[in-house]
């Protein structure tokens, strides 16, 4: 079971990642319609949503990317964001029923019925991260995939920092079930 809650973050981090980083990508610099891409509008926690948070890691590795580097990356994320918005729009649906089932208390039917449903579709996020990756390591030169490799282990090891000061500080603050 733990190794199925593991997945199901690794899988949710996956998406979130490519789900910002395709619309900090598709943005252009003119305001969008109707607001939701508006620059300078506010996200979820105070996050300004357009901005270059799916280029985050990318914009720190060195040598920089050029400005063509970032045309292809752009070009990837824009590829694959057709598919990650309709996947992402399944789950939601899949959530919704979920919940309607379950308003009244734990329905293990209907948890099932959920989990089976919404392993494929996520399976094919996974994917299309998958297929993101790949299509920005053949962007990336070799010094700069080893540039990168280093952000996302010193990111890893501040993670688990966080994580271990964390655990240190709620130590016995949770009363245990019995």
């Amino acid at each position: 079971m733990k190794r199925f809650t593991s997945l199901k973050m690794t899988v949710a981090l996956v998406f979130a990642l490519a789900i910002f980083g395709t619309a900090a990508m598709a943005q252009s610099t003119a305001p969008v319609e109707g607001g939701a891409g508006t620059p300078g509008q506010q996200g979820f926690r105070g996050h300004h949503r357009g901005g270059e948070m799916g280029m985050f890691l990318l914009n720190k590795i060195t040598p920089a990317l050029t400005a063509d580097q970032k045309t292809q990356i752009k070009a990837v994320f824009a590829a694959h964001s057709a598919n990650i918005r309709s996947y992402m729009s399944q789950l939601h649906q899949l959530r919704e029923q979920y919940k309607s089932a379950t308003a009244g208390g734990f329905d293990e039917a209907a948890s099932t019925k959920f989990h089976v449903d919404s392993a494929p579709i996520e399976a094919k996020l996974e994917g299309e991260h998958a297929a993101i990756q790949a299509g920005i390591n053949n962007v990336l030169t070799d010094e700069q995939k080893t540039s990168l490799a280093n952000l996302k282990a010193q990111m890893q090891q501040q993670m688990q920092e966080r994580r271990a000061h964390w655990a240190a500080q709620h130590q016995g603050s949770t009363t245990p079930q019995q």
